[in-house]
């Protein structure tokens, strides 16, 4: 998986310097129904970003995987992604930015712009169409935030959930 890592680094990332620690996560009261998630810890003053991925788990059961035509590797790809994006943002957001809070929330802004990005080249990039969980990681964060991190319309229209407003047929 380090290698994996450091490849996808590479392909999606430019090579970003992510000291990046991981592990696969059996544990399932620690990452409740989570297919994955990402700390950033402290060791020797310097910072980590520990990604943890559930071995089996899926986003979706296996008939669905199939009849999207999507496969568990895939799946798995898209949640490895899925967390190099928060182990990204761990890293390199910068909290002086007077927008930090909204682009860095769980799946804001930040996480949204770059997972699409992602998703858009990981044909050309890769041959496989990959899903990143942006829908899902958006719906749980405004359940989580109690409906305080519903992301306004002109958001929802940049990540690509929406059409343009000025499209719709009326």
């Amino acid at each position: 998986m380090k290698k994996l890592l450091k490849d996808v680094l590479i392909v999606f990332f430019l090579s970003a310097h992510i000291h990046i620690d991981f592990e696969w996560n059996v544990n399932t009261r620690k990452m409740e129904d989570d297919l994955g998630n990402t700390t950033t810890t402290e060791r020797n003053g310097v910072e980590f970003q520990h990604v943890r991925m559930h071995p089996t788990r899926r986003s979706q059961p296996g008939i669905q995987l199939e009849r999207i035509g999507s496969s568990l590797a895939q799946n798995r790809l898209g949640t490895t992604l899925h967390e190099l994006i928060h182990a990204y943002l761990g890293q390199f957001g910068c909290e002086e930015c007077r927008t930090y809070k909204e682009n860095m929330s769980d799946h804001g802004r930040a996480f949204q712009i770059l997972a699409k990005a992602i998703e858009e080249q990981s044909l050309r990039l890769l041959g496989l169409e990959l899903n990143l969980g942006r829908l899902d990681g958006m719906v749980a964060d405004m359940k989580n935030g109690e409906g305080r991190n519903v992301p306004s319309v002109h958001d929802s229209e940049v990540y690509g959930f929406l059409e343009r407003l000025g499209t719709i047929p009326r």
